[in-house]
């Protein structure tokens, strides 16, 4: 017999000379590996419930009130409300009364107004 047919006999009997395991050993063995299972599978559900929590409050976290929106964009609340009125400014969203801005538009709203050129600038104005 090869090492490497030992080595298989062992795995699959618990015996380096492939005889039998007992069946005490068996279910041993088995329960052994349930347990671990359902160790893991624990550890796994806990993984997947913290990460569902973590992107639920990176989702709120990415919802920025029309103040905290002034700040990010660096300009006044009015220039936001007059930009929100005129059509000129970033995207919002409206639920009942209440404005909030998602924090992807807002991004994307600034990288929509980088300037290149000062002849990219007077395109610009028109926005």
């Amino acid at each position: 017999m090869t090492s490497l047919q030992a080595q298989r006999a062992e795995d699959r009997t618990g015996d380096p000379t492939g005889a039998p395991r007992r069946p005490a050993e068996l279910r041993a063995l088995a329960h052994d590996h349930l347990v671990e299972a359902r160790r893991y599978e624990m550890e796994a559900q806990e993984l997947f419930a913290e990460a569902a929590r973590l992107e639920s409050s990176q989702a709120l976290e990415a919802r920025l009130s029309p103040d905290d929106a002034a700040a990010f964009l660096r300009v006044k609340r009015g220039t936001l409300n007059a930009w929100r009125r005129n059509g000129r400014g970033p995207r919002y969203v409206m639920v009942g009364t209440k404005i909030t801005y998602l924090r992807a538009d807002l991004e994307s709203w600034l990288q929509s107004r980088r300037i290149g050129s000062t002849a990219e600038r007077r395109d610009l104005g028109a926005q």
